[in-house]
C-alpha cells in the first residue's frame, strides 16, 4: 500500500511539473510574440512618412510671402519626400489644384501621401480632402478671387529740407519696413505738397501718410494708431511727438532747445552738471545750443537774480522744452517753468549732496 501511495505522489508531482513547464512555455511564446509586435510597431512609428510636396507660387511677385520657409519646416519633420514639385500659379496643373482644394491665397504648399501617419506629425497646415494645405500666410500674398496682391502699403513722406534738425521720419519708415511691407515710398518736399497739406490737414512736418492694406497688420497698426490719426483710410503720422519739427502755422522749427549750464567753479566737489545733458537726451530733447556760465560772472549773477536760483550747479533751458511731453510730465517734480517760458532745474539735492547753497 505504501508503494502505491508513493507512486501516486510521484505522478502528481510529475504532472504539476509538466503543467508548470507548459504554462512557462505558453507565456514565453506569448511574450516573444508581444515583443515582436512591439518592435514592429516601434519600427513603423519611427518610419518616415512618405509624402509628396507641391508648391504653387507667383514667380513675378518678388515681395510675396517666402514659401520656402514652410517647405523647409515640413521637410525637417520625420518625412521622406518622394516627389517635390514647384508650379507657377499660371500653369494649367496649378489651376486645377487651386480649384480642387479651393485655395484662396498664394503662395501655398500642398502635401499629399501619408499625411496622417502616426509619428510623423506635420503641423501648421490645414487638412483639406486628401491633402494638407498651408493657409496661414503673412502679407504679401496673391488673393486668388480678385487677382490682387494683398498686404502692400504705400508711404508718402512730406518733409522740409530747410529744417536740418527736424526729426528724421525717413529712418522711421525704414524701421517700419521690418514690420509691414512698404512697397513704395514717395518723398515730397513741403513746397510741393500743398495738396497733401490740405487733404490731410497737416499742421507740422515731417509727416508720413500710410495707405494701402494696413488692416492686414493689426498688431503694428494698433501701436501706430496711438501716434497718429486716420484721414479716411489713410493713417497720418507726424513728428509732433518727436520734436524738432516744422510748424506750418508759425513757419518755424519747434523743439530746438537752448540750455545754459550754471556752475560754481569755486566748488571743487560739486557734481558734474553735464549729468543733466544725458538725462535730457534720454527724454529725446534736441539740444540746439549749449553754453556754460559761472555764477561769479556778471551773466551768471544776472541769471541767479532773474530766476531766484538758490542751488548750483543747475540748468536753465529755453521754452521749447514744452514740446517734449514726456519730460513735461516729470518736470514739475524737479523744477519750475518761469514767466518767460524758461525751465529751471531746482531740486538739485536729488542729483547729489554736493552743491553750492546760495541761500546760506
Amino acid at each position: 500500500m505504501k508503494t502505491i501511495k508513493a507512486e501516486k505522489v510521484t505522478w502528481i508531482l510529475l504532472g504539476l511539473i509538466a503543467l508548470v513547464l507548459i504554462i512557462n512555455l505558453y507565456f514565453t511564446t506569448a511574450m516573444q510574440g508581444i515583443t515582436k509586435d512591439l518592435a514592429s510597431q516601434t519600427e513603423e512609428l519611427n518610419r518616415a512618412a512618405q509624402i509628396q510636396v507641391t508648391t504653387i507660387s507667383d514667380a513675378s511677385c518678388s515681395d510675396c510671402f517666402d514659401i520656402s520657409t514652410v517647405v523647409d519646416s515640413i521637410t525637417s519633420a520625420n518625412v521622406e519626400v518622394t516627389s517635390q514639385t514647384e508650379l507657377d500659379y499660371t500653369e494649367a496643373s496649378a489651376q486645377e489644384l487651386i480649384e480642387k482644394y479651393n485655395i484662396e491665397k498664394l503662395p501655398t504648399v500642398i502635401v499629399t501621401g501619408e499625411i496622417a501617419k502616426e509619428g510623423s506629425p506635420i503641423t501648421g497646415l490645414t487638412s483639406v480632402q486628401d491633402a494638407l494645405i498651408f493657409e496661414n500666410l503673412e502679407p504679401v500674398y496673391l488673393e486668388v478671387s480678385s487677382g490682387e496682391y494683398r498686404g502692400r502699403v504705400q508711404a508718402t513722406l512730406i518733409q522740409n529740407s530747410e529744417c536740418e534738425d527736424c526729426y528724421d521720419l525717413g529712418s522711421f519708415v525704414d524701421t517700419l519696413k521690418e514690420l509691414i511691407s512698404i512697397s513704395d515710398v514717395n518723398t515730397i518736399e513741403l513746397s510741393d505738397a500743398s495738396a497733401e497739406v490740405e487733404t490731410y490737414n497737416l499742421s507740422e512736418v515731417p509727416a508720413v501718410i500710410l495707405s494701402g492694406d494696413l488692416a492686414l497688420y493689426p498688431d503694428t497698426v494698433q501701436k501706430l494708431e496711438a501716434l497718429g490719426v486716420y484721414v479716411g483710410d489713410d493713417l497720418v503720422l507726424t513728428a509732433k511727438l518727436n520734436p524738432p519739427y516744422w510748424d506750418l502755422a508759425d513757419d518755424e522749427a519747434k523743439g530746438l532747445v537752448s540750455i545754459v549750464y550754471l556752475t560754481d567753479d569755486s566748488c571743487e566737489d560739486c557734481y558734474n552738471v553735464n549729468i543733466h545733458k544725458t538725462v535730457l537726451e534720454n527724454y529725446g530733447v534736441f539740444l540746439a545750443q549749449e553754453s556754460t556760465v559761472d555764477i561769479s560772472s556778471s551773466e551768471g549773477q544776472d541769471l541767479v537774480n532773474k530766476y531766484s536760483i538758490t542751488q548750483v550747479p543747475t540748468i536753465i533751458a529755453s521754452s521749447d522744452m514744452k514740446y517734449y511731453t514726456d519730460l513735461e510730465k516729470v518736470w514739475e517734480k524737479v523744477g519750475s517753468v518761469e514767466d518767460d517760458g524758461s525751465y529751471v532745474f531746482r531740486n538739485v539735492s536729488i542729483v547729489s549732496a554736493n552743491y553750492t547753497d546760495l541761500s546760506e
